[in-house]
């Protein structure tokens, strides 16, 4: 029903009173829910839906006035009534916090999520509405009955007539209300139920972490966003003088191949890496390192500025350029009304991390530095200590590493000792040197590495990962070759050999050979079940379209990093609330840090509530056995710029 009347609303509620359960879905115009004007609110059942509108494609109401605040006040009563459960996609992130802050009270009862269940059945499958439907009805695929359906909310959104927008929009309760049924049933083992419920219970944390938002120094915004754009020409122009060609664009592909290629003579690189699939020769990174190590002056001047131009013309672009105030920039404002920028944070990723827009949880740290905490309060931060290795030691029980965690000892440091025979200086971490000292035989006979942190040790931390999810040596060598000093921009590495890494993945794995052994344990395990559970979360991971080694060696330690930050975030949020009533709140989670937002008065009793959360461990089954899984936490930070914590 598209143009109902008031007892229509009433009569479709009271049907799902006697359903037991409300789907709804609304259709907004705005680039932000947070600044969203609502056109329709549909709600129904399985059997049929009412489109309820509020806004017509012209802009005028469809209600009047004394009509509209009946209308409205039925939907609300129903909304908040916790007896009724309410349903719907992308729900709890999306469609609840508009309609909360468009005068429809704050949604009580339980509350199901489709987006969630697909998320929690298959975390590999996409998780639209449009896809659901297609898997779990027999409903013909209806999106493109909008002109874009990939504009949804924007403004053109408003400008669609009511009688197509109508039908899209109830076409997604109904697919709705009739794939849940057939998603809950492929979520009804034990731990698929508890995580469904415990990721609900996250994604109400993501909406706050959207309200909460980051505040931008527009002055130092502005001021980035122009020296960027500066660096950027001056590197072109040097480029275009090295060329002895005015007109060349380095944004052009064509023209910079002609230019490294032709014009600087570059030799065309041998290697399946250094060429397009379309059989042309790259302009990537690495082709870019790889043409650097035998280049000549000139060229290496090309080179240089051509790297620097494409840092800042990313930076500026993808960070600091689109962050605009006035919609200026295609798109929408990214700055709302009230100066900050508010993410729309989502969990869709496969191990359940989280991805955000605009990419908050990826920020350099010279582009933190534009965001700042709200006057009279600050930002307090804190990172997991060592979240991977520590994973990896608890996960494949790697005796060596566990010691030394138990122990209080850098791990990074004994397993460059070990695969690396050099010891560091004197004065080196006092309490790791002594157990070396007391349990590596001949320690005190190895020379000592004056450089220890910028070399060996860097060398280890880098190589240790990749040769723990059994990355090749290719791999680590070429990734090893173009690290680079995050402070100078100058290669730190680029005489290794891929022989002297191949040595060194021979030694990590004799001193760790847990770890390759745990891989190829998982890897049997998974083709053996077609899944592997998540001892710490219950998630499966079906590996649909197949399983490799380092999927094996990979997956279970990002999804057990994850699923730890879940519940560390939830056991977080709840003291939160109860200690400090919503004045102080989750600002950000990035990767495996956690960023608060508070007053300044409080900061050392949030400091002890944050420090007292992170040291308690979490408890999950393996086996039967009942374990507890803990990573300590890096001493509190504080800052009024994010770039200080």
């Amino acid at each position: 029903m598209y143009y109902p009347a008031i007892s229509d609303v009433r009569a479709i509620i009271q049907e799902a009173y006697e359903d037991g359960c409300l789907t709804l879905d609304i259709e907004n115009v705005g680039e932000h829910p947070l600044e969203a004007e609502i056109r329709i609110v549909g709600i129904g059942t399985e059997h049929r839906a009412v489109v309820v509108p509020f806004l017509m494609a012209d802009g005028t109401p469809y209600w009047r006035p004394r009509a509209e605040r009946q209308v409205r006040s039925l939907i609300k009563s129903a909304l908040e009534d916790p007896k009724l459960a309410k349903r719907g996609h992308n729900m709890i992130t999306h469609d609840l916090l508009v309609l909360g802050l468009r005068g429809f009270g704050n949604m009580q009862g339980e509350l199901r999520d489709t987006l969630v269940a697909m998320h929690v059945a298959d975390s590999e499958l996409p998780m639209s509405l449009a896809w659901g439907t297609a898997r779990h009805t027999e409903c013909p695929y209806y999106k493109d009955m909008v002109t874009d359906p990939e504009a949804k909310g924007g403004l053109d959104w408003g400008k669609i007539p009511h009688s197509v927008l109508a039908t899209y929009n109830a076409r997604d309760v109904l697919t709705c209300a009739r794939m849940a049924p057939k998603i809950d049933a492929e979520i009804a083992w034990p731990e698929g139920r508890a995580l469904y419920l415990e990721e609900i219970q996250v994604n109400h944390q993501l909406r706050e972490m959207c309200v909460t938002g980051l505040r931008v120094d527009l002055r130092a915004q502005k001021k980035m966003a122009k020296a960027l754009h500066e660096t950027a020409v001056k590197r072109a122009v040097e480029m275009q003088r090295v060329l002895g060609d005015t007109s060349f664009n380095p944004g052009s592909v064509p023209a910079l191949r002609r230019a490294l290629f032709e014009t600087l003579g570059f030799p065309y690189l041998k290697g399946k890496a250094y060429w397009t699939k379309g059989g042309q020769p790259s302009t990537g990174k690495q082709t870019l390192f790889e043409l650097s190590l035998r280049a000549s002056d000139e060229q290496t001047e090309f080179v240089q500025a051509l790297s620097t131009w494409r840092k800042a013309t990313k930076l500026e672009g993808t960070y600091v350029g689109h962050l605009q105030a006035d919609g200026s920039v295609k798109g929408g404002p990214e700055i709302l009304r009230d100066g900050k920028v508010h993410p729309t944070w989502r969990m869709l990723t496969k191990t359940g991390r989280y991805a955000c827009t605009p990419a908050v949880n990826t920020l350099p740290k010279k582009i933190k530095s534009i965001y700042v905490a709200d006057p009279g309060h600050v930002f307090l931060a804190t990172d997991l200590s060592q979240a991977e290795l520590r994973t990896i030691a608890t996960f494949m029980q790697v005796p060596r590493l566990l010691e030394a965690y138990s122990l209080g000892l850098d791990a990074h440091t004994i397993n460059t000792v070990t695969v690396f025979q050099v010891r560091p200086p004197k004065d080196y971490k006092t309490k790791t040197q002594d157990w070396l000292r007391a349990n590596l035989p001949g320690y005190a006979g190895l020379p000592i590495d004056d450089e220890f942190d910028s070399g060996a040790r860097w060398i280890t931390k880098r190589a240790t990962f990749a040769t723990a999810y059994q990355a090749t040596a290719e791999t680590v060598w070429r990734t090893l070759r173009a690290d680079t000093d995050p402070e100078t921009g100058e290669l730190l590495f680029p005489s290794i050999t891929l022989g002297q890494v191949m040595d060194f993945r021979e030694a990590f794995r004799h001193a760790n050979s847990e770890i390759p052994a745990h891989a190829h344990r998982m890897l049997h395990e998974i083709q053996a079940q077609g899944f592997y559970q998540s001892p710490l979360s219950g998630r499966r991971i079906w590996f649909s379209r197949g399983c490799t080694l380092q999927d094996a060696a990979n997956n279970p330690i990002q999804e057990a990093i994850a699923a730890y930050m879940n519940k560390k975030i939830l056991a977080l949020s709840a003291r939160l609330a109860r200690e400090f009533k919503g004045t102080v709140r989750l600002a950000a989670q990035v990767h495996d840090s956690f960023v608060l937002h508070a007053p300044i008065t409080l900061v050392a009793r949030v400091r002890k509530t944050l420090e007292d959360v992170l040291a308690e461990p979490v408890p999950y089954v393996q086996s039967g056995v009942k374990k507890l899984f803990h990573v300590p936490a890096d001493p509190v930070r504080v800052g009024v710029r994010l770039s200080e914590v």
